[in-house]
């Protein structure tokens, strides 16, 4: 009798995750590299100050269509990973519905509320004089919705698809900037590679949504149209609601910081305190990767109610993300502003503490990884999302003090101060859990 060949080992959740964190991380590696690529070239055609302007526009149609987008990703994944596995077709098909739903009311709300505030509060913005280009750029908001794409990807392990529209996004950009940078393009045409870029990327998820449709057995025959569009899954707003005013937040936060800045320091403080953190940022990026890859084994594990191997993840996701922000320091120490520098095309001096401030505030942002989608898979999104609340509400006066006062330094500052408050009121709650059984 011949053996049998041995089977395959299965997979651990922190293996997986570390995969699919791969995936993401690859793919937007290149997108990164483009990123950095675009703010070269642009920045050297526009100038500090156009190149700060561009950064605002963009920057207010994002913080309209994250603060009127629904986070509709998370019940597609929280309740849809056990409707696929057990074929339950009508069930997570009137999910998907009522999730795309939802992303165009959402998608619909940005334009209809940021057309008249652009209009009539562009000199709060910093953008007097640009109210027609912010107005017409804010139609793209309309296609920056596509949490109920992302939500069916990660319910089907395709993380690999994942990354496609965001890399065909920065590639346009990058295209763009390079042709404005040869042929001597203005403002204008910038902001119409941009808009272009976002609507691109748009497309791009709907083809891979009908892909995935064909696919997917428990997707199998779906139409728009083909049925009811209210899912009626036990806790669907309450998880909804919180979670995507937390993720709002968040980019809420940033975009708000380059708009009071914006306001206070003009254009050119505006790029500055952008590319800045844009250096910060990319040097964390192998590591922000892990947050989707983390929810899909995290519902897994509460499914199976293995409380044991949950603790014991989130710990060692911790030490290794420890371990990764030294060298990151060290590089931002010493190479950080020859970076910057590069990357605006002049030298600015005394840009070191800014840096810093601003890459410690990251790495205190990063050991929030696993705690976030810890809490939320166990049913503490609210917790999660006022910890976020009081604290950016209770820095944004010291923001706008602290920057009006030292500059750009003074708002890294802060930034450092509301990273930190709010990483605390994740350890805590994880801490007091770290002794009870699952919930």
């Amino acid at each position: 009798m011949e053996p049998q060949p041995a089977l395959p080992k299965p997979i651990t959740p922190f293996a997986r995750a570390m995969r699919n964190a791969g995936y993401l991380l690859g793919g937007s590696g290149i997108g990164a590299i483009f990123g950095f690529l675009t703010t070269i070239f642009a920045a050297r055609q526009l100038g500090l100050r156009d190149y700060g302007i561009l950064l605002l526009i963009h920057s207010f149609t994002g913080a309209l269509a994250t603060g009127t987008r629904l986070q509709t990703w998370q019940p597609m994944l929280q309740f849809g990973t056990a409707l696929s596995e057990a074929l339950a077709r009508t069930r997570l098909q009137t999910l998907l519905r009522h999730c795309l739903l939802l992303d165009g009311v959402g998608a619909l709300a940005a334009v209809a509320i940021g057309i008249p505030v652009s209009i009539f509060c562009s000199h709060l913005l910093g953008l007097a004089g640009y109210e027609r280009a912010t107005a017409v750029y804010l139609t793209c908001a309309l296609f920056m919705n596509t949490g109920a794409t992302i939500g069916v990807m990660r319910i089907t392990d395709r993380y690999k698809m994942a990354v496609v529209a965001d890399n065909l996004s920065a590639f346009i950009r990058f295209g763009g900037a390079v042709l404005g940078f040869w042929l001597h393009w203005n403002l204008t045409v910038f902001l119409t590679f941009w808009y272009f870029s976002i609507v691109a990327a748009f497309l791009a998820d709907g083809v891979l949504l009908w892909r995935l449709t064909k696919l997917t057995p428990s997707l199998a025959g779906f139409r728009l149209t083909g049925g009811p569009w209210r899912s009626q899954e036990i806790g669907f707003w309450k998880l909804l609601l919180p979670t995507s005013i937390d993720q709002a937040l968040i980019s809420l936060a940033s975009r708000i910081d380059i708009l009071i800045i914006g306001s206070l320091l003009g254009g050119a403080g505006a790029a500055l305190y952008r590319v800045a953190t844009q250096v910060s940022d990319a040097l964390m990026q192998p590591a922000v990767f892990l947050s989707p890859a983390l929810y899909p084994e995290f519902v897994r594990l509460r499914e199976q109610r293995d409380w044991a191997s949950l603790r014991k993840m989130t710990w060692r996701i911790c030490r290794l993300l420890s371990v990764f922000s030294a060298p990151v320091l060290v590089i931002i120490y010493f190479a950080g502003s020859t970076i910057l520098a590069a990357m605006l095309g002049k030298h600015i001096p005394h840009t070191r503490d800014l840096l810093l401030w601003l890459t410690v505030a990251s790495i205190i942002g990063l050991w929030s990884i696993p705690l976030e989608p810890l809490l939320i898979s166990l049913g503490r999104a609210k917790t999660v999302l006022h910890g976020r609340v009081w604290f950016l509400l209770l820095s944004l006066p010291l923001f706008y003090v602290l920057t009006r006062t030292y500059s750009v330094e003074g708002a890294a500052i802060v930034v450092f101060i509301r990273s930190a408050a709010i990483f605390t009121t994740r350890l805590v709650p994880f801490l007091m859990m770290s002794e009870t059984k699952l919930p």
